[in-house]
């Protein structure tokens, strides 16, 4: 069981979806939905804050306005603030670009990058990679 999971989208839509997903799969106690970087980065920075449970893995778009997901990923990484942030990352995206993949698996080093929309078999994927390390 993972206890809880950040959604970053700008799409309602997608965030809905997936939420339901999730909830469906009865495998996910707690999920948050956001629908931008700012948001993400204000609830991490809320987590921290407060002695509450880090999500155990982030599911992220690449393409929002503003701050993009590549753009929360440099923030997150070479950022003191959130450098002990021990969260999975995972990209979700609909690029078809395969340098999407190559910069989020080998430049970022994230522990996913699946494409969208999500499926109950990327769930259980996910959530089968959190178990092991738990």
């Amino acid at each position: 069981m993972i206890k809880k999971i950040l959604l970053i989208d700008d799409s309602e839509p997608d965030n809905f979806l997936h939420a339901y997903l999730l909830k469906k799969s009865g495998k996910v106690q707690e999920i948050v939905t956001v629908l931008n970087v700012e948001q993400a980065l204000d609830y991490l920075k809320e987590t921290m804050g407060e002695k509450v449970e880090m999500p155990e893995a982030i599911l992220l778009d690449i393409n929002m306005p503003r701050l993009n997901g590549w753009e929360f990923l440099d923030i997150i990484l070479k950022s003191e603030e959130f450098k002990t942030i021990q969260t999975k990352v995972y990209m979700l995206t609909t690029s078809l670009n395969p340098d999407d993949e190559n910069k989020a698996l080998n430049v970022y080093k994230l522990d996913g990058y699946l494409n969208k929309p999500l499926t109950l078999d990327h769930i259980n994927q996910i959530i089968d990679e959190l178990d092991r390390e738990n």
